[in-house]
């Protein structure tokens, strides 16, 4: 192949349009494709082709390129009609450089090989503006041959890359790896500015010295200016996105407890629930001045940041502020939905931290539901299921799954506010961003460093819960 290679470039978002506008040069031909129409004007006066579907892009590719937003978008472009499987030739290689999850990556190794194609994942580390000057830095994982082919793409769009191995998915996992630490970075410089700038440093000063007497880190110099000031605007790194990016699922799935990224969890979903989630991630700053009552920052909440309770869930009333803090007392349920909580454990108030395993149901049943029935969707068939078995909901991607005594059905919900509609006498409680969940699922609860919790809900099948929905959730559960 040479020097010379023949590229389509999928994904022309933040990151992508720029990494395609890099690879215009007399060495490389060009083909692009967006899903959604327009991005893709500037490159064709400067002399890509734009195709009009994946398949019309890759047919004559010697390299397929994807910067996508999400595993769902990606899947799609591979596996849906009309996608790489089906139209990208023998030989050539599909370049994942999106941020994807592990086990996505290695499903795409595995089946572009059985299809007779090459598989390279080489997802990057860099914002818009580092793509634009070519200093983004490129994680490569893969056979050797395959990415000794890739080699001049990397050339083109970056200031170096990193050979991960043989594997492919693993350069994902640096990936991932690297981007809670970034965010945890983040973190720590957001809350240690606050301080700063109350002892009267000022910010980008105290910067400097951080980042050179005490540490030299490029993604300070980065990322620094932007923590710092006082808001910033949407760019490419949005708040929601790096929600999605967290390893806490993954994590668990390795037995690997990471302290720190459930932290993260707590301030990326407090920046949420104050509509933050289209913000850059160096709006956690702001979150953190919430919390702290910095500096125009609004006025926090006496109990921390709350996500808002879901419609059918009764909060708490406010209780009155007294000099001398009093134990809380549970709430005192209506009756119409006193028969859908879980019986209380044990009278008294729970141990101090590191509290115990309690089982739920030990000391009474958990009284059964009226049957709901409703319909989803298993491999193309419609099927129907009942509430009472169902414990919780997840959102993927705008599409709401039901699981059904330990597997996962699609629904035609397309958001949480419609499962609470369709069962507006039943108590949900919002645990994760993207987990609804059924309390009467509750089999055993566990608390967990930092304050949140784990509830399982089947044989093998446990969720994680957040600091903000730990404490109503024990109270749901009679705890």
């Amino acid at each position: 192949m040479g020097d010379r290679v023949r590229i389509a470039f999928l994904g022309l978002g933040h990151m992508g349009l720029p990494m395609a506008r890099n690879l215009l040069v007399p060495q490389h031909s060009l083909t692009v494709y967006n899903r959604t129409p327009g991005r893709a004007k500037a490159l064709v006066t400067q002399g890509a082709k734009e195709a009009t579907s994946v398949a019309e892009a890759v047919k004559d590719a010697e390299v397929a390129i994807t910067m996508l937003s999400n595993d769902a978008a990606v899947k799609e472009v591979v596996q849906g009609s009309g996608g790489l499987l089906q139209h990208l030739p023998a030989n050539a290689i599909h370049l994942c450089m999106g941020t994807i999850e592990v086990e996505t990556s290695a499903a795409l190794a595995a089946a572009h090989a059985k299809a007779g194609q090459g598989y390279v994942a080489a997802p990057v580390f860099g914002r818009a503006a580092t793509a634009e000057t070519r200093h983004i830095w490129i994680m490569a994982g893969g056979l050797e041959p395959q990415v000794n082919r890739c080699r001049p793409i990397f050339e083109a769009l970056g200031q170096g890359y990193t050979r991960v191995g043989p594997h492919a998915a693993p350069a994902h996992a640096l990936k991932l790896s690297g981007n809670m630490l970034s965010m945890a970075m983040e973190l720590a410089v957001s809350e240690i500015l606050i301080y700063a700038k109350k002892a009267g440093l000022p910010p980008a000063d105290f910067l400097r010295f951080l980042n050179t007497a005490v540490f030299r880190s490029h993604m300070v110099d980065n990322y620094g200016e932007h923590t710092a000031r006082p808001s910033f605007d949407p760019e490419d790194h949005t708040l929601d996105l790096a929600a999605n990016e967290l390893l806490l699922q993954q994590s668990r799935d390795m037995g690997v407890a990471i302290p720190v990224e459930d932290l993260l969890q707590v301030r990326l979903q407090a920046a949420t629930a104050r509509g933050w989630g289209e913000q850059d991630l160096a709006e956690l700053t702001q979150a953190c001045r919430s919390e702290t009552g910095g500096k125009g920052a609004q006025g926090p909440d006496p109990a921390g940041p709350q996500l808002d309770p879901p419609r059918s869930v009764e909060a708490p009333p406010a209780q009155p502020e007294s000099k001398k803090a009093t134990p809380s007392k549970k709430p005192t349920p209506s009756k119409e939905k006193s028969k859908r909580l879980v019986l209380p454990i044990a009278e008294g108030a729970p141990p101090a931290q590191p509290e115990p395993s309690i089982t739920i149901g030990a000391t009474g049943s958990v009284p059964a539901l009226s049957s709901h029935a409703f319909t989803a969707m298993e491999a193309g068939v419609s099927v129907t299921l009942d509430l009472n078995r169902t414990s919780h909901f997840e959102l993927i991607d705008g599409q709401v799954w039901a699981w059904y005594q330990g597997q996962r059905y699609e629904t035609s919900w397309r958001s949480f506010d419609e499962v609470e509609l369709a069962f507006n006498h039943v108590i949900f409680l919002l645990i994760k961003r993207h987990l609804l969940l059924r309390p009467e699922a509750v089999l055993d609860f566990r608390s967990t460093f930092g304050g949140g919790a784990r509830a399982r809900v089947g044989d093998d099948l446990e969720l994680h819960v957040s600091r903000t929905a730990a404490s109503r959730l024990k109270e749901l559960l009679g705890l």
